[in-house]
């Protein structure tokens, strides 16, 4: 038995439903995605018809830093913060070494800090499901 690709996504849509039911959040900051999807292109030359693949339109890496930043102080942030004085938040987990990189774990837990006291827990990050992990995904879960 091969479950389709439908049956997939509701069963993953299910598992986060369970998850943010028991206060586990997931957390990018992003409030744009950096790595859409896009339409493979390619380029004909006029004399040789030589194919060639075009890359694809990205973002300037050097904006990914500032923009997870703004996104986190802008938005983000008072999400995580409204969630936890509502109870809601109990466990916070960063999605990226990146995204833990860049704003430090510090913020993270402030976010999660009322009165002095850290109310949820916040464990370390993982790899982004897209990240290019030299050693691999099984030493990192």
């Amino acid at each position: 038995f091969s479950p389709s690709v439908g049956q997939r996504i509701q069963r993953k849509f299910e598992i986060l439903k369970e998850m943010k039911e028991r206060g586990i959040w997931l957390i990018d900051t992003s409030i744009i995605g950096w790595y859409i999807p896009q339409e493979t292109n390619y380029y004909i030359a006029k004399t040789s018809k030589e194919v060639t693949k075009l890359s694809h339109q990205r973002p300037d890496p050097k904006l990914k830093g500032p923009c997870l930043r703004i996104s986190w102080e802008g938005y983000v942030k008072n999400l995580v913060r409204e969630a936890t004085n509502d109870g809601e938040l109990k466990l916070l987990i960063p999605i990226g070494k990146a995204v833990e990189k860049l704003l430090g774990k510090s913020r993270l837990v402030d976010a999660v800090t009322v009165e002095g006291k850290s109310r949820v827990k916040v464990i370390d990050a993982f790899y982004a499901p897209n990240a290019r992990v030299k050693e691999g995904y099984s030493s990192t879960l």
